[in-house]
Order: C-alpha cells, then sequence, then structure tokens
C-alpha cells in the first residue's frame, strides 16, 4: 500500500481498501481510478511465477494491468510490460 511512482513521474497510490488512483502511470496521460488485489500464483501450478498486483481500472470493462513484484526485500519494484514483450519496453515503480 502506498503510493509508488514510475521514471516519468506517474503515481499509483494504493489504499487499505482495495481501490487504487493512478495518476499518469506508465506513458498514460490520464488519471484512471479503480480496484486492486494481490495474485500469488499456485507453486504447484507455476513453481517460478511470480506475484502480482493486479488493477481493475474503473469504467472501463475488462481492462485489467498486471504489475509483477520484483527487486530485492531492501527495494521490491512492480513492473509491468509496455507492448510487446520483445521490444524490452518497461515500466517501473517503486515505492516512494
Amino acid at each position: 500500500m502506498g503510493t509508488w511512482k514510475d521514471a516519468q513521474g506517474g503515481s499509483v497510490t494504493f489504499g487499505e481498501s482495495g481501490t487504487f488512483t493512478a495518476d499518469k502511470i506508465c506513458g498514460d496521460s490520464v488519471v484512471r481510478t479503480g480496484s486492486w488485489w494481490i495474485f500469488t500464483p499456485s507453486p504447484s501450478v507455476e513453481p517460478n511465477a511470480a506475484t502480482q498486483v493486479k488493477l481493475d481500472f474503473a469504467g472501463e470493462s475488462g481492462k485489467v494491468r498486471e504489475y509483477t513484484a520484483g527487486g530485492s526485500s531492501n527495494k521490491v519494484i512492480l513492473w509491468a510490460a509496455i507492448g510487446d514483450l520483445d521490444d524490452s519496453n518497461y515500466c517501473l515503480l517503486g515505492k516512494e
């Protein structure tokens, strides 16, 4: 929970109630709101899968963006691929 920022000055604030406000994150040009949740894949199904934070944008039926948790225990980041994975274009969010 709390506020996370990207390199372009965008931010997303996760509320305790499961809601979020995203202000121009990852190259987006608008402020969006919605709900968020944490998804941890079952190790028996996906042994190498990482925990994800999923954002469900209000008013945009079916638009869910996944951010994968990574980094280290000292500095957790959330990241998402922008566009095609082969392009190696990522959005990184760090906790403020």
